[in-house]
Protein backbone atom coordinates (compact mmCIF):
# COMPACT_ATOMS: atom_id res chain seq x y z
CA UNK A 1 0.00 0.00 0.00
CA UNK A 2 1.66 3.21 -1.05
CA UNK A 3 0.86 6.04 0.99
CA UNK A 4 2.02 10.08 0.17
CA UNK A 5 3.54 11.90 2.49
CA UNK A 6 2.26 14.96 4.13
CA UNK A 7 3.83 17.09 1.28
CA UNK A 8 3.23 14.88 -1.32
CA UNK A 9 -0.19 14.74 0.07
CA UNK A 10 -0.23 18.73 -0.01
CA UNK A 11 1.43 19.00 -3.27
CA UNK A 12 -1.80 16.74 -4.15
CA UNK A 13 -4.30 19.00 -2.57
CA UNK A 14 -2.85 22.39 -3.56
CA UNK A 15 -2.35 21.71 -7.78
CA UNK A 16 -6.39 20.21 -7.45
CA UNK A 17 -7.39 23.25 -5.74
CA UNK A 18 -5.53 25.23 -8.43
CA UNK A 19 -7.35 22.75 -11.54
CA UNK A 20 -11.00 23.89 -9.64
CA UNK A 21 -9.74 27.80 -9.38
CA UNK A 22 -8.91 27.57 -13.10
CA UNK A 23 -11.81 25.86 -14.27
CA UNK A 24 -13.53 29.15 -13.04
CA UNK A 25 -11.47 31.12 -14.69
CA UNK A 26 -11.79 28.94 -17.82
CA UNK A 27 -15.96 29.76 -17.21
CA UNK A 28 -15.30 33.44 -17.59
CA UNK A 29 -12.26 33.70 -19.71
CA UNK A 30 -9.76 32.62 -22.20
CA UNK A 31 -7.42 34.94 -21.77
CA UNK A 32 -5.08 34.04 -19.32
CA UNK A 33 -1.88 32.33 -18.40
CA UNK A 34 -0.89 29.85 -15.74
CA UNK A 35 2.63 29.79 -13.68
CA UNK A 36 3.57 33.17 -15.38
CA UNK A 37 7.35 33.87 -14.22
CA UNK A 38 7.79 36.84 -12.13
CA UNK A 39 10.50 38.51 -10.20
CA UNK A 40 9.47 38.26 -6.16
CA UNK A 41 9.87 40.49 -3.37
CA UNK A 42 13.37 38.69 -2.37
CA UNK A 43 15.07 39.37 -6.16
CA UNK A 44 14.06 35.30 -7.49
CA UNK A 45 12.97 35.29 -11.05
CA UNK A 46 12.04 31.89 -10.33
CA UNK A 47 8.97 32.77 -8.83
CA UNK A 48 5.62 32.05 -10.68
CA UNK A 49 2.14 33.41 -10.39
CA UNK A 50 -0.59 30.69 -10.15
CA UNK A 51 -2.82 33.01 -12.81
CA UNK A 52 -2.59 35.63 -14.84
CA UNK A 53 -5.36 36.96 -16.64
CA UNK A 54 -5.11 39.37 -19.16
CA UNK A 55 -7.14 41.39 -21.62
CA UNK A 56 -9.76 43.64 -20.82
CA UNK A 57 -8.99 43.34 -17.56
CA UNK A 58 -5.26 42.55 -15.95
CA UNK A 59 -5.62 40.30 -12.85
CA UNK A 60 -2.53 38.10 -11.10
CA UNK A 61 -4.28 35.66 -9.28
CA UNK A 62 -2.44 33.48 -5.98
CA UNK A 63 -3.98 30.18 -4.77
CA UNK A 64 -3.48 28.74 -1.26
CA UNK A 65 -4.92 25.59 -0.18
CA UNK A 66 -5.06 24.22 3.43
CA UNK A 67 -7.18 22.00 5.03
CA UNK A 68 -5.81 22.02 8.28
CA UNK A 69 -3.42 24.46 10.61
CA UNK A 70 0.30 24.54 9.22
CA UNK A 71 2.56 26.36 6.87
CA UNK A 72 0.69 28.32 4.76
CA UNK A 73 -0.29 30.34 7.19
CA UNK A 74 3.22 31.55 7.04
CA UNK A 75 2.88 32.09 3.54
CA UNK A 76 0.01 34.17 3.32
CA UNK A 77 1.63 38.01 4.38
CA UNK A 78 4.90 36.65 1.75
CA UNK A 79 2.54 36.11 -0.97
CA UNK A 80 0.32 39.32 -0.72
CA UNK A 81 3.69 41.47 -0.28
CA UNK A 82 4.66 39.72 -3.91
CA UNK A 83 0.84 40.45 -5.18
CA UNK A 84 1.64 44.40 -3.95
CA UNK A 85 4.40 44.43 -5.91
CA UNK A 86 3.13 43.54 -9.19
CA UNK A 87 1.99 46.32 -12.22
CA UNK A 88 -1.66 44.28 -12.35
CA UNK A 89 -4.46 43.88 -9.78
CA UNK A 90 -4.16 41.03 -7.82
CA UNK A 91 -6.25 38.43 -5.40
CA UNK A 92 -5.63 35.81 -2.74
CA UNK A 93 -7.99 33.10 -3.13
CA UNK A 94 -8.03 31.16 -0.32
CA UNK A 95 -9.57 27.16 -0.05
CA UNK A 96 -9.90 24.63 2.04
CA UNK A 97 -11.66 23.60 6.08
CA UNK A 98 -8.63 25.33 7.56
CA UNK A 99 -9.80 29.24 6.19
CA UNK A 100 -13.44 28.94 8.13
CA UNK A 101 -11.87 27.56 11.43
CA UNK A 102 -11.29 30.23 14.35
CA UNK A 103 -7.54 30.59 12.94
CA UNK A 104 -8.40 30.94 9.25
CA UNK A 105 -10.80 33.21 10.46
CA UNK A 106 -8.13 35.61 11.91
CA UNK A 107 -5.54 34.72 8.73
CA UNK A 108 -8.28 35.70 6.45
CA UNK A 109 -9.62 39.44 8.72
CA UNK A 110 -5.90 40.09 9.01
CA UNK A 111 -5.00 39.72 5.19
CA UNK A 112 -8.48 41.78 4.72
CA UNK A 113 -7.82 44.43 6.78
CA UNK A 114 -4.12 44.49 5.60
CA UNK A 115 -5.46 45.34 1.75
CA UNK A 116 -7.94 47.74 2.29
CA UNK A 117 -7.24 50.92 0.26
CA UNK A 118 -4.41 48.68 -2.20
CA UNK A 119 -5.18 47.08 -5.56
CA UNK A 120 -5.20 43.36 -4.14
CA UNK A 121 -7.91 41.60 -3.18
CA UNK A 122 -8.17 37.87 -0.71
CA UNK A 123 -11.51 36.38 -0.95
CA UNK A 124 -12.24 31.96 -0.27
CA UNK A 125 -12.42 30.08 -2.99
CA UNK A 126 -16.31 29.75 -2.93
CA UNK A 127 -16.61 33.22 -3.35
CA UNK A 128 -13.93 33.67 -6.31
CA UNK A 129 -17.04 33.12 -8.93
CA UNK A 130 -18.90 36.19 -7.86
CA UNK A 131 -15.67 38.01 -7.41
CA UNK A 132 -14.41 37.36 -10.85
CA UNK A 133 -18.16 38.84 -12.21
CA UNK A 134 -17.53 42.01 -9.55
CA UNK A 135 -14.43 42.46 -11.67
CA UNK A 136 -15.55 42.18 -15.53
CA UNK A 137 -18.63 44.27 -14.44
CA UNK A 138 -16.02 46.80 -13.48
Amino acid sequence: MNQLTQGAQANLNGKMFENRIESIIQGKTANYESQVPYTNLYGSDRARMDFCINGKINLNIECKYQKVSGSVDEKIPFCIENLLKQDKDGVLVLGGHHFYTPRGEKILAWAENTLKNTKVSVVRADNFSDFLDEVFKA
